[in-house]
């Protein structure tokens, strides 16, 4: 950050940004709160740091969204809502399509698209899912738990379409252990040369090893000879 832009950021008075609707404010606050709650976790997380780093005044944050844990739950809705929700669609309205490799691999790159552009959800998930808690509770309830519901669903539909008869628990665990291994593993990833997982066919392999896994041989056959 420039020294003027330094300047500016510390000389206004703390409260909503200039020029800044009240829909401008709320995400800000909370893609910055992702960030935060990613980066140091949920306990460490301060709201006061926060709102110093953001220029805003502690009120306006408890104004908005009231407690730390409902601040924690808002980002969250912001940040995986739109995405959980596409995918509940997507699997929801295929399900018995007679294209499923397609749906899977349309799903499993959304859910590797929304993990490249917020890694931070990638921290958050790992670190919740690690222990029981109220936390866990959230995100199973309202993400994780409807998601695996609808893909038991779609693959219990799909047995007849090359899809095989996989606990939709496990598949779900799976895929996304998958999607996030190169940020949960990151100086791994980084030692082995793999770079962005934006860069090097990175979604096209892992999408290729979890559909490896989940369609039957005859599929991949009948794929093979169709290519």
């Amino acid at each position: 950050m420039s020294s003027q832009a330094e300047h500016q950021r510390r000389s206004r008075p703390a409260g909503r940004p200039p020029g800044a609707t009240g829909e401008d404010t709320r995400d800000e606050i909370l893609e910055a709160a992702l960030e935060a709650f990613g980066e140091a976790g949920y306990e460490a997380m301060s709201v006061r740091e926060l709102t110093r780093r953001l220029g805003v005044s502690h009120n306006l944050v408890h104004h908005h969204f009231g407690s730390k844990h409902d601040l924690w739950r808002a980002a969250l809705d912001f940040g995986v809502g739109p995405t959980a929700g596409g995918l509940l669609e997507l699997l929801g309205t295929s399900v018995g399509s007679p294209d499923s490799a397609r749906v899977l691999e349309e799903g499993i790159e959304r859910g590797i698209e929304l993990l490249m552009r917020r890694p931070a959800v990638v921290r958050i998930l790992v670190a919740e899912s690690a222990r029981p808690g109220p936390r866990l509770d959230y995100l199973y309830e309202r993400y994780l738990g409807p998601v695996v519901e609808m893909l038991s669903r779609f693959l219990a539909e799909s047995g007849a379409r090359g899809v095989r008869d996989i606990d939709s628990r496990v598949a779900a665990l799976f895929v996304l252990s998958s999607a996030s291994a190169q940020f949960t593993h990151a100086a791994l990833a980084e030692r082995l040369g793999l770079g962005s997982p934006s860069e090097g066919g990175y979604t096209k392999a892992i999408v290729d090893l979890v559909l490896g896994g989940l369609m039957t041989s005859d599929w991949e056959a009948e794929s093979n000879r169709g290519s």
